[in-house]
């Protein structure tokens, strides 16, 4: 007979190794929640995106282009943001790595701030919505560069954005 933690040892461990990666959802209240950069109430599912400081707060964001005009507009140091997420527009209200993400800016992607880009976790995702939508395709440095060019011309973006 195997003693009793051994056994929970094992238990243990083949659940976590079946549980897998936690997948992230974006933390708003639709209709309560209000943009940190722009003050509007969370209404699309399909667009959105969070920033985790280094100190675990959250902010959150109604569209990837108000996260990216937060970061141009406050500069806050690379040491300060600890990860950078947008709402995959294939799977409403999941998060994708921002800066891993690639993005998809089309007229038939109505975005809640007008510059109608989509976040999509992957690169086939984005491909098979160009498909049917049309558009561009870009990375994480093309959609914060859309941005700065759109609303903060004059402006030049820290490479730590990136």
């Amino acid at each position: 007979m195997r003693p009793p933690l051994t056994v929970l040892s094992v238990v243990l461990i083949l659940t976590a190794l079946s549980c897998g990666e936690e997948e992230q959802v974006i933390r708003v209240q639709y209709l309560k929640t209000e943009c940190q950069y722009c003050r509007m109430l969370f209404q699309e599912r399909a667009f959105g995106a969070e920033m985790i400081l280094e100190n675990d707060s959250v902010l959150v964001f109604d569209a990837t282009e108000c996260l990216a005009a937060y970061l141009i507009s406050t500069r806050p140091g690379p040491a300060r943001v600890k990860m950078l997420w947008s709402v995959d527009y294939s799977r409403p209200t999941h998060l994708c790595d921002a800066r891993k993400a690639t993005y998809l800016r089309s007229q038939n992607i109505l975005s809640p701030m007008g510059v109608n880009i989509a976040a999509f976790e992957s690169t086939a995702k984005a491909d098979s919505a160009r498909v049917r939508i049309g558009g561009n395709r870009m990375d994480w440095r093309g959609a914060v560069d859309l941005v700065r060019r759109l609303w903060f011309p004059n402006r030049a973006v820290a490479d730590s954005l990136y």
